[in-house]
């Protein structure tokens, strides 16, 4: 809470962002994943929701169970998110039924082993390197107790690291079409989960930084060209999902203007909150 609480609307504006940014650039492939996975990303808009209202209405009355389900809320909507996001893009990896313009879900498309074990690794990774902020900004005492489950994180993301290398060799054919990328971006995700285990906080949070964005780099490096797979005809390529060159002028000019802003505004909050983690106020735990 006092971690998030300060910047977590200012993190979920780069979501907003993203998917403006997808709706102008790339209306194909937004108007295809919002029709195929359009159950995952309601339920994610509900988690959000869930998890916004639960940082401001915890501890608003002094019921022990009001606060219990307002903290199911802040857990659930900050867990179930990535797991439907690593869904979503590690099937659009390995394929799905893709019928012109529009996706047909199919439940073994969906859940395998392949995108189970991709949505399983990207939690891991978001506990990870949240583990590793709080870590890195709390007093010692908290900090010392955080390292047992912290050791447990990196283990798990170890195993599941090799065991995704494994079902990407299986189910893409990443490495057989960039070979040389490919182990570039998994040498870089494996030097970010070695330095989560650094002894120095501040090294572990941006070892686990890395890690996530290298993942994260994985997904649209297997994708390339494409957006979305298909198992059944012609993918999703990025030129066809492009949108006219007037549109793809303003994305550009909108996202010149405003991301800038948007960093600057970001890293000032981060600045600001920097130094805001106190211990408790009470003891009461109400």
């Amino acid at each position: 809470m006092r971690t998030s609480g300060p910047v977590w609307g200012g993190n979920e504006t780069w979501l907003v962002a993203g998917m403006a940014a997808m709706f102008g650039a790339f209306p194909h492939w937004y108007a295809a994943l919002t029709s195929g996975f359009y159950l995952f990303f309601i339920f994610m808009l509900v988690c959000f929701m869930f998890r916004g209202v639960a940082f401001d209405y915890r501890k608003k009355w002094r019921s022990k169970t009001y606060n219990r389900v307002w903290d199911w809320g802040l857990f659930l909507g900050s867990l179930i998110p990535p797991f439907l996001l690593g869904i979503i893009f590690s099937a659009s990896l390995r394929g799905v039924t893709f019928n012109g313009d529009f996706i047909w879900i199919k439940a073994g498309e969906v859940f395998n082993l392949f995108t189970l074990c991709s949505a399983l690794f990207l939690v891991l990774l978001c506990i990870q390197i949240g583990l590793t902020r709080v870590r890195k900004r709390a007093p010692e005492t908290t900090a010392s107790n955080l390292k047992r489950p912290l050791k447990l994180v990196n283990y798990s993301c170890y195993g599941l690291a090799l065991l995704e290398v494994v079902l990407l060799a299986l189910n893409t054919t990443m490495f057989q079409a960039h070979l040389a990328a490919a182990i570039v971006v998994l040498s870089v995700l494996a030097i970010g989960l070695v330095l989560v285990s650094w002894n120095r906080p501040r090294i572990s949070f941006w070892g686990a930084a890395v890690a996530i964005g290298s993942f994260s780099a994985v997904i649209f490096l297997g994708l390339y060209p494409n957006l979305i797979s298909s198992t059944s005809g012609i993918p999703l390529t990025i030129m066809a999902a492009a949108s006219g060159r007037e549109s793809q002028l303003w994305v550009a000019f909108g996202s010149g203007m405003m991301l800038p802003l948007m960093i600057i505004l970001q890293i000032t909050a981060y600045h600001l909150i920097h130094k805001v983690y106190q211990a408790p106020d009470s003891e009461i735990n109400y």
